[in-house]
């Protein structure tokens, strides 16, 4: 069995004649909800805080965290930078996995049943729909690589994190690593 941490190795990828790591993580400066109400910074989670989960089908509660594969880091990274019609934005590696897909239902009064497909951040395609963090579904409006610092996840006993306002895996590649 491998641990999330294992699914956080990194490799060097060249681009722009500098090396930066290609990693499979959230950037450090994405903030998750704290269940106190404060916003926090991914890299200052500790295991046993409670911050805001979901499950499959984007419901969102509170939830501890069970495990922290990274330790305080300053690595240097490529991430896809996801944005929403409302706002939301979360930088995360191009291999992560985000519930997104087609938005060809109506989204307004959904009820939570409707499961949306595992993809990675790099296929997550600007017109998807993926969860919010009050458990709605909304529009991606961008999907960018953008340079960042710092890899993070986080692993709460909720199948899924809320980080920076979109639900997303806490895993890459494959989603039933656990």
């Amino acid at each position: 069995m491998q641990t999330a941490g294992e699914y956080c190795e990194t490799f060097a990828v060249l681009e722009e004649e500098e090396t930066l790591e290609e990693v499979i993580c959230f950037a450090g400066s994405e903030m998750v909800l704290l269940e106190t109400g404060a916003s926090v910074s991914i890299q200052d989670v500790r295991v046993g805080d409670n911050v805001l989960s979901a499950d499959r089908y984007g419901r969102t509660s509170f939830s501890p965290v069970i495990s922290v594969p990274h330790g305080h880091n300053n690595v240097k990274a490529i991430f896809h930078e996801i944005s929403t019609t409302s706002g939301y934005q979360v930088r995360m590696s191009p291999g992560h996995i985000v519930p997104a897909g087609p938005c060809n239902f109506d989204s307004k009064g959904i009820d939570n049943t409707i499961e949306l497909p595992l993809v990675t951040a790099l296929q997550a395609e600007v017109g998807f729909c993926v969860y919010n963090l009050e458990g709605s579904v909304e529009r991606i409006v961008s999907n960018r690589r953008v340079r960042g610092e710092g890899i993070y996840s986080l692993v709460t006993q909720e199948e899924m994190v809320v980080v920076g306002g979109i639900v997303a895996s806490p895993f890459a590649f494959s989603h039933s690593v656990p």
